[in-house]
């Protein structure tokens, strides 16, 4: 029989589904928002963890609407400008709040 899979002989595409609701504008456009903040916040963490002279382990990040905030403990001040500017550097950025604190 050909080399179709059982079920569609043809081989044209399984058709669509039109009672199939797709998710609501306001939910599609949160749940895009929500994507786009971990994929934010995954990139800024790599960036940290690439960047020379840094010890990334004790910062925390987090991104709420392309803001992103970082947090926890940097070794000096030096740390904390690299990791300020690294953040900077990520596309999606809009802004940082510095919430991290100089200690050992």
């Amino acid at each position: 029989m050909g080399g179709y899979p059982a079920g569609n002989q043809s081989g044209a595409a399984a058709p669509v589904n039109p009672r199939a609701d797709p998710a609501p504008m306001g939910m599609a456009a949160e749940m895009s928002g929500a994507t786009s903040d971990r994929a934010i916040t995954m990139n800024v963490k790599s960036q940290l963890l690439a960047e020379k002279g840094l010890t990334s382990s004790g910062i925390q990040v987090s991104t709420q609407d392309g803001v992103v905030r970082l947090s926890g403990t940097v070794k000096n001040d030096s740390e904390r400008l690299t990791a300020l500017n690294a953040t900077r550097s990520v596309a999606g950025v809009k802004s940082v709040e510095d919430a991290m604190r100089v200690g050992k």
